[in-house]
């Protein structure tokens, strides 16, 4: 069994290490879709995530969903990084944290909840995460990164297996920083 490693992150640049390197930093590749009704242009980078799409595509449920995923070209290094923000979706739903993951995400709408699958096999313990983050909060604002280590379907009935977990919070302004997220296991 080969651990998937998911990750929901409002990162912007992000590689892992241990034993092995593993590197996500790829923001280089960008493209757009029509999504929903009324279309909607939306954009999304090659290998990452974001709800967006299905927020727009369910929109009849939703209401007037918010864009969540933008292209940058306000970056660390190479040509193009991704910006994140936590949007208001209505009444119903609130404010939502912006997320980027390397996972698909999943919808279900009959039990109203959100699941991942897939992610960046690997063969071994990745220690920590690196990311190039720029944080400007608004008022009260923080952010905080999460990295999980999933086995996939490492439980007894076969579902999936949180192995290690890491939370780094940023409550400050910062300018482009590298952040690191040790992984517990």
């Amino acid at each position: 069994m080969k651990p998937v490693i998911t990750f929901f992150a409002a990162m912007l640049l992000l590689n892992a290490a241990s034993s092995q390197t593993v590197v996500f930093s790829e923001m280089e590749n960008w493209k757009t879709n029509s999504v929903g009704f009324p279309p909607t242009t939306l954009d999304a980078t090659s290998g990452w995530r974001c709800p967006d799409s299905l927020a727009f595509a369910y929109s009849i449920l939703v209401g007037t969903p918010q864009r969540q995923l933008y292209k940058s070209t306000d970056k660390h290094g190479g040509s193009y990084a991704a910006r994140i923000v936590t949007q208001y979706q209505g009444s119903t739903l609130g404010n939502l944290a912006g997320v980027l993951t390397n996972a698909v995400i999943n919808l279900d709408i009959v039990n109203q909840k959100f699941t991942l699958s897939g992610g960046t096999p690997l063969n071994g313990r990745v220690n920590f995460v690196n990311a190039w983050l720029k944080y400007n909060p608004t008022g009260g604002d923080s952010a905080t990164v999460v990295v999980s280590s999933i086995i996939k379907g490492g439980k007894p009935n076969g579902d999936d297996s949180v192995v290690g977990a890491g939370v780094q919070y940023i409550t400050a302004s910062q300018p482009y920083t590298l952040v690191s997220v040790p992984i517990d296991y």
